[in-house]
């Protein structure tokens, strides 16, 4: 039985490192600013989830890496609101929190 107590607590000490791990690496990557000055425009189609989300404004290189911007949003900005369809421009190096303030209040490119 103490075998069992003791399996289970450094099972919880496992998580709870990795949580802890995975909280840090998105606060370090979500101080840094990334980009150029060189516009980036990516369309979010209506029904974005936060990971496809995340995934799109990578690949355009308006974010860094999509894995630390999922860990981002999962572990530091807790935003319960939904991505907002459209079609944005970005321009500058920019902060992870900047980018998905402006996809989360839907503050996408002006006309059609």
């Amino acid at each position: 039985m103490r075998a069992v107590t003791l399996v289970l607590c450094a099972g919880a000490v496992a998580v709870a490192g990795g949580l802890w791990w995975h909280r840090a690496q998105a606060i370090a990557w979500s101080e840094r600013r990334f980009g150029s000055d060189a516009p980036k425009t990516v369309v979010i189609p209506t029904g974005t989830i936060p990971r496809a989300a995340a995934e799109i404004l990578a690949g355009a290189g308006v974010l860094s890496d999509a894995r630390l911007a999922q860990r981002y949003l999962r572990h530091v900005r807790y935003d319960p609101g939904k991505i907002q369809p459209g079609r944005y421009t970005f321009r500058g190096a920019l902060l992870p929190g900047e980018v998905f303030d402006r996809v989360y209040a839907g503050r996408c490119d002006a006309g059609p």
